[in-house]
């Protein structure tokens, strides 16, 4: 330490307090005392032997003498720390978000952030290595001559981890170190080892389920799965829009491949992401009569597909005459037996009969011999 920088002293006695950092363990207290040299300064020197708890921290040293029977004092602070030290270490995403779960086959980033207590730059050599649950390494990556900047300005550098398909699931390891120089150079540690842990967790892909019609109807399944783990999708068969009128299933497709029509059950093997669509159709009821009630039976009531042509024929019925067709009440024409309706909403067709009428005539002669005709009026 050097005291009045005005005043030259040769031989003067200087005394030198050393207080170490304040801590619940025991503080620690050093006296020297030295001369002053030619030159003025008085030189005291001492080590610290052990990096702990009691020695980490803020250190005073203070040195006094007597010029003219005056006390004069000078003091010096400095810090006792690693020069180079990884101050925490966590694991991101490749947008450097936070992140705790990586799949398989996919990277892990981690960040380190380091400061140097130093005045000047240092340059580090820093590694990081990955080990899966059982302890085998995952993956281990270095970089050398890293560049610290001085006065604890912290700093913050990436790494991103490669983790093999056939990683083993569940808490993995992360270690990290920095170094004066790589091995093969004498490096030795700056400072203690880093930890920190991620999970590895199975490849998860995402799965679509649609219906076509949008929106007509939720099917449960979409979400995501592990990598190889099978999803049941089950459409409903019917989805009821009145009494008239209705959804029908018609077939999947799983990212555009069609599966068996009317098959509504399927099972889907996650080796990728798919979208699933339930294919559906629009269908009308075609509701078919008689007039008069119940003379005959025609046959084509039911539900069809939309734009579809249903053909109906009415047949010939013992003691009636086919009159016309109405398809909702709107004649269609006299005597044709057959109509074509085109589905494109629900309708009513009234196949209309007239009962035959017969007029008996009977004729007499004089003597009373008669005869009797029958005939169509």
């Amino acid at each position: 330490s050097t005291l009045f920088p005005y005043t030259t002293l040769f031989r003067s006695l200087v005394a030198f307090a050393v207080s170490g950092p304040g801590n619940p363990f025991g503080n620690i207290t050093l006296y020297r005392t030295a001369f002053t040299d030619e030159a003025g300064v008085a030189k005291t020197s001492f080590r610290i032997s052990h990096l702990n708890q009691t020695t980490f921290g803020g250190w005073k040293v203070t040195g006094s003498t007597i010029i003219g029977e005056i006390m004069v004092q000078d003091t010096v602070t400095f810090r006792v720390s690693w020069i180079v030290e990884i101050v925490s270490a966590k694991t991101v995403n490749e947008q450097l978000v936070d992140q705790t779960e990586f799949m398989r086959g996919n990277y892990a980033g981690v960040e380190l952030t380091l400061k140097n207590i130093a005045m000047t730059e240092r340059n580090a050599t820093l590694t990081v290595t990955v080990y899966d649950p059982l302890g085998v390494r995952v993956d281990s990556m270095q970089m050398i001559d890293f560049t610290v900047k001085p006065n604890a300005t912290p700093v913050t550098v990436h790494f991103f981890m490669h983790i093999p398909e056939n990683a083993v699931i569940g808490n993995a390891s992360v270690f990290a170190d920095a170094y004066t120089a790589p091995e093969e150079s004498s490096g030795v540690p700056y400072c203690p080892e880093v930890s920190t842990h991620f999970s590895i967790v199975a490849r998860r892909y995402f799965l679509r389920v649609k219906t076509d019609p949008i929106g007509i109807v939720m099917i449960a399944g979409e979400g995501w799965y592990n990598e190889y783990a099978t999803v049941d999708l089950v459409a409903p068969t019917i989805l009821a829009i009145s009494t008239e009128a209705r959804y029908r299933f018609s077939y999947w497709d799983v990212n555009g491949v069609s599966k068996q029509e009317s098959v509504n059950a399927i099972s889907i093997l996650m080796n990728t992401s798919y979208t699933a669509t339930a294919h559906y159709v629009l269908q009308y009821f075609l509701t078919v009569k008689v007039d008069p009630p119940g003379i005959t039976a025609i046959s084509g009531e039911s539900w069809y597909n939309k734009s579809v042509a249903v053909t109906l024929s009415a047949p010939s019925v013992a003691g009636y005459q086919f009159s016309y067709w109405d398809i909702d009440n709107i004649t269609q024409g006299n005597m044709t037996r057959s109509v074509t309706i085109i589905m494109n909403s629900s309708h009513i067709a009234t196949a209309h009969y007239t009962r035959i009428k017969y007029q008996l005539t009977v004729e007499t002669t004089a003597g009373g011999i008669g005869r009797a005709s029958c005939r169509e009026r």
